[in-house]
């Protein structure tokens, strides 16, 4: 009896020894892969800092201005009327005097013909043979048209455009259905037309994916200045103002767009985001630092004009910008058309 007790005790132990083994096996990959992700961000921080030192030597003022300029959320979260679509995408129609600029094309989350930006456009009286170039901030699909960020849908069909530019901050190609844009690869900041500049792509680095870039557009308005008009705003907007500062001599008159700000969000306002970048292991998605860093940085540039999208900012976050800049807050809606400057009325 002794004899077996003794077995089953040496069985246990043994039983134990191996679980341990694995166990701590177990705790050694993880460790390792935790490890390599960590070495990998610094790695990516550490070009991302080369990235903006050289770009700091970068100026483009002067280059042009515009009389006119005004921004149309064509696809967004929120929309002015019920018979306008909404979705958790992006995409604004941008009148620079005559030039028309597609920023963006949306989600497309159900994979439709026509798409969302096209039944919204056609429901504004826009005609995409009317666009003189296509600008893209990001290639995430929220941007893109999806399902796939470097491939360019306007719509899960044919759509009838000019053989104009696409210009995007990395490698993506027009889908097949449209193939007479061409893509223009802006590998940094340069002037698109005058008065219109990309500020070239901005990239972060990501605990988990590696780096993504993003670029903003500015255009110079006539006895205004710069307006900033921000795709998804990964970027954190300190720092774009600050490219803004070292691109350009002309003051920020205005920040419109997506600034990346789900701060304390909902669950369902969690449900309508379509992705999460976390820079940090311990910092998942934007805190209220990043809140307080984005409306501490955008009143020391002293805008007449912001407008933040509800695309990936939370309500707590929209109700910060409502609160601080009062009158020169905008709010941002499908169909509500965002008027800098055009004859008498004015932002």
């Amino acid at each position: 009896m002794s004899g077996k007790k003794g077995a089953i005790v040496s069985d246990g132990r043994r039983f134990l020894r191996v679980l341990a083994g694995i166990i701590g096996g177990a705790l050694g990959a993880l460790a390792a892969v935790f490890g390599s992700l960590v070495v990998r961000l610094m790695i990516g921080r550490a070009l991302v800092a080369r990235e903006e030192r050289r770009h700091g030597e970068t100026k483009l003022s002067p280059f042009g201005e515009v009389q006119h300029l005004s921004v149309l959320p064509l696809v967004d979260y929120l929309a002015a009327e019920s018979d306008l679509a909404t979705e958790p995408g992006v995409s604004y129609l941008v009148k620079a005097d005559d030039t028309l600029i597609l920023m963006d094309l949306g989600l497309n989350m159900r994979g439709e013909h026509p798409s969302p930006l096209m039944r919204n456009m056609q429901h504004l009286g826009v005609s995409p043979e009317d666009i003189d170039m296509v600008f893209i901030s990001y290639l995430g699909a929220d941007h893109t048209g999806g399902p796939d960020g470097h491939e360019l849908r306007f719509s899960r069909g044919p759509v009838h455009l000019r053989p104009v530019p696409v210009f995007v901050p990395g490698p993506a190609q027009a889908s097949t259905d449209n193939p007479e844009p061409y893509v223009e690869v802006v590998a940094e900041p340069r002037v698109l037309a005058p008065g219109i500049a990309s500020t070239g792509p901005m990239k972060r680095a990501h605990f988990l994916g590696g780096t993504s870039a993003e670029q903003s557009l500015a255009i110079n308005v006539r006895d205004k200045g710069i307006v900033l008009i921000v795709g998804c705003g990964h970027q954190r907007v300190p720092r774009v103002l600050r490219r803004a500062r070292e691109l350009f001599d002309e003051p920020i008159h205005a920040v419109i767009g997506g600034l990346h700000l789900p701060v304390g969000e909902t669950a369902a306002e969690a449900g309508r985001r379509t992705e999460v970048h976390p820079s940090e292991p311990a910092r998942q998605t934007a805190d209220e630092r990043d809140l307080d860093e984005a409306v501490e940085a955008i009143e020391a540039a002293h805008p007449a004009l912001v407008a933040v999208s509800p695309h990936d900012s939370s309500e707590l976050s929209l109700e910060r910008f409502r609160s601080v800049f009062g009158d020169k807050y905008v709010e941002m809606k499908v169909g509500e058309e965002i008027v800098v400057q055009d004859g008498h009325r004015v932002r």
